[in-house]
């Protein structure tokens, strides 16, 4: 495992070419082909605790703003309700699927405004058995208290055979400009892929009317045909699960392969993800890359042989903040779970590893991963039954992050007699009510003004070597505290004027870090994490 130190004198390399990086173009991904992947154990302080034991066969799942999530049970057709670990409620959807299949009740979305409506909204396979006919249904559910009702049902996209075994896709998700997303498989039909008058074989963008239509901004709208208006990108075998990046809003989303082509894909409007009749096994891998003729945009990653990616999710929460924004993807046949940092443009790789911590368990994902409640990174894990029926539901969490940090303003280089105001910011993200202490010393040739120190919560006090805060934090809070100093000296870019806070809490014991520094006259902003873990 290699370990990343950011120094001093790496910082200030960073500042001085901030700006200087070109990026790729912004219509082509950048893939990652280093063979090797390093192995990352789990932050400090993390732990892997069993959330749900022995759930029937699930396959995704969606956290309501309150303290309820929801998770679809592909065999059964039942949607259910839990806070916490345990299940307080469910609704069941006819949904058609033996054990040895992929179809059946797969994907879930709640609405936007789920608080108020009770929306939610499902991807599931049928059968209509006095047409003989089995189809992929999107359906609208009103959640109240513990049980779902008045299915009403938006889209209907028939088999084209009883052969309903494999590529159903079967994923939706709302996207950040409120659009209903729904990724569908090829249908074990290759022809699919490139043909822009059928729905399988893409990813589609609907309006969230009764039943769905496509948006008239569409890539490929022409209101009412040939085309298919809803389709989003095309050229794909079978999408199993997409999400939004929620910096730049793109869509990222896995695509099941052949021998060695499945994929992370950046899906953006209109493009062409390549797969078509006759698709040369291991393209990507060729000595020219994907075919621009079909690829018109590679693949973000591909790997050499066949991993089968499920579940597709960035971290969104804020219990581990060294994830944040970061993508992660799920593998089915190996149970890997991948972490990638992407690069500043979020158009390509800087960084890929593994999860795998072997004193706290396995860390091993087959099916979905969501950001959970407490920012908790949740995900499903197989039994390891033949039939792979049975599942259990994992989430890695942290009891206890006390996040600190201090501010300088974006003055110019400071000269004596100049006044600079610092602040200093703690965050508690975690379940247990923490109390703390904070020292922070005073940069050298500055000087406290007296009286400036103030803190909206707990108790400070100034004095000629620096800053003690001293008080009580609970979940999910935020305090600050400010103190002012004068600048006694002269300082001469390029230099830095830094100060050091020591930070202590009854979860750990003392952490000292570098805090605020200047730069050549701009001020960098250097996080201070202490993590305590209750057993």
């Amino acid at each position: 495992m290699r370990r990343w130190l950011i120094t001093l004198g790496v910082l200030i390399f960073l500042l001085q070419s901030a700006g200087s990086d070109t990026a790729a173009r912004p219509d082509r991904a950048v893939r990652l082909t280093a063979p090797a992947v390093d192995l990352e154990p789990l932050p400090p302080g993390a732990r892997l605790e069993l959330v749900v034991d022995h759930a029937r066969n699930p396959v995704a799942m969606a956290f309501a703003p309150d303290a309820r999530w929801f998770y679809t049970e592909r065999t059964t057709g039942i949607v259910r309700m839990l806070i916490g670990g345990a299940a307080l409620g469910f609704y069941r959807l006819p949904a058609n699927a033996s054990v040895m299949s992929e179809r059946g009740l797969l994907g879930i979305a709640l609405d936007p405004d789920f608080s108020a409506n009770g929306y939610i909204y499902n991807y599931f396979t049928a059968y209509d058995d006095i047409i003989d006919r089995f189809d992929n249904r999107v359906v609208r559910v009103t959640f109240q208290g513990t049980q779902g009702f008045s299915p009403t049902m938006l889209l209907s996209v028939p088999l084209e055979s009883n052969f309903t075994v494999i590529h159903n896709g079967g994923n939706l998700h709302f996207g950040p400009d409120g659009k209903l997303y729904v990724s569908i498989g090829d249908y074990y039909n290759d022809a699919n892929g490139q043909n822009l008058n059928s729905m399988p074989a893409k990813i589609h963008r609907f309006n969230l009317s009764e039943p769905l239509t496509a948006p008239p901004d569409n890539p490929f709208y022409d209101g009412g045909g040939p085309r298919a208006d809803s389709i989003y990108a095309f050229g794909f075998r079978n999408p199993f699960d997409f999400d939004f990046d929620p910096v730049t809003g793109a869509l990222f989303a896995g695509d099941n392969g052949v021998a060695c082509d499945d994929e992370i894909n950046r899906v953006l409007p209109g493009y062409n993800y390549g797969w078509r009749t006759g698709y040369p096994a291991c393209d990507d891998f060729s000595t020219d890359g994907p075919d621009p003729a079909y690829n018109t945009i590679p693949p973000l990653i591909a790997w050499p042989y066949s991993v089968a990616p499920t579940g597709v999710t960035f971290y969104r929460g804020d219990l581990f903040p060294e994830w944040k924004n970061d993508l992660f993807a799920c593998h089915w046949k190996s149970g890997e779970l991948h972490h990638f940092k992407l690069n500043a443009a979020r158009n390509a790789i800087a960084a890929h590893t593994i999860l795998s911590d072997p004193a706290l368990g396995s860390v091993v994902c087959h099916l979905d991963v969501e950001t959970g409640h407490g920012g908790a990174l949740y995900f499903f894990r197989n039994e390891g039954d033949p039939g792979r029926e049975f599942r259990d539901i994992y989430r890695i969490t942290r009891d206890a992050t006390v996040y600190a940090s201090t501010f300088t303003p974006s003055t110019p280089t400071p000269a004596a007699g100049d006044l600079l105001t610092y602040t200093l910011r703690l965050v508690h993200y975690g379940m247990l009510t923490t109390t703390f202490s904070i020292t922070s010393s005073l940069p050298l040739s500055t000087t406290l003004i007296d009286g400036s120190a103030q803190a909206a919560g707990g108790a400070i006090v100034g004095s000629s070597a620096g800053i003690t805060w001293t008080g009580t934090i609970t979940p999910n809070l935020t305090l600050t505290a400010t103190y002012r100093v004068s600048v006694s000296d002269q300082i001469v870019a390029p230099t830095a004027l830094a100060n050091v806070m020591r930070i202590s809490t009854d979860l750990a014991g003392e952490h000292e870090r570098l805090a605020t520094v200047v730069v050549n006259g701009r001020s960098v902003y250097l996080p201070i994490v202490l993590r305590g873990f209750m057993p």
